[in-house]
């Protein structure tokens, strides 16, 4: 099993004081990476990741509960991209604005009234123009 490290660093500079951090984030048992560039297109909304019940084989499909880490980058320099989790028939939407990068490590959201629910899909779609995103997926 490996261990995935995750490094976030923020720098600026505001009236000649140096301010930020770096975050490292170590996850052990890593045993599978998928990584690809999809193109997402305006049309519809196309699954970037799947989760299903164990011993799911599809591409892009990860059992529940294994996923370790997840990073969407979108790789576009003008056009932003939505990205919908969807539980169920629910979904919850999150702009992904051009050049920027969503970073998760579970699998699971909030359901409210203190309850967690298994997201069942990842889905992303482009806004104005066919954008390529890059998905990371450590499980």
């Amino acid at each position: 099993m490996a261990t995935l490290t995750s490094t976030i660093t923020e720098a600026v500079t505001i009236n000649g004081k140096a301010l930020g951090n770096t975050i490292t984030n170590s996850v052990t048992s890593v045993n599978n990476v998928y990584q690809t560039v999809l193109s997402i297109k305006t049309a519809s909304a196309v699954n970037i990741i799947s989760f299903g019940s164990s011993g799911s084989e599809a591409m892009g499909t990860v059992d529940d509960g294994d996923l370790k880490y997840i990073r969407v980058t979108n790789l576009d320099s003008s056009n932003f991209v939505s990205l919908s989790f969807n539980v169920g028939s629910d979904a919850s939407k999150l702009k992904l604005a051009a050049g920027d990068s969503f970073v998760y490590f579970l699998d699971q959201v909030d359901a409210g009234g203190g309850s967690i629910a298994q997201i069942d899909s990842i889905r992303a779609q482009a806004d104005t123009a066919e954008c390529n995103v890059e998905v990371f997926i450590g499980y």
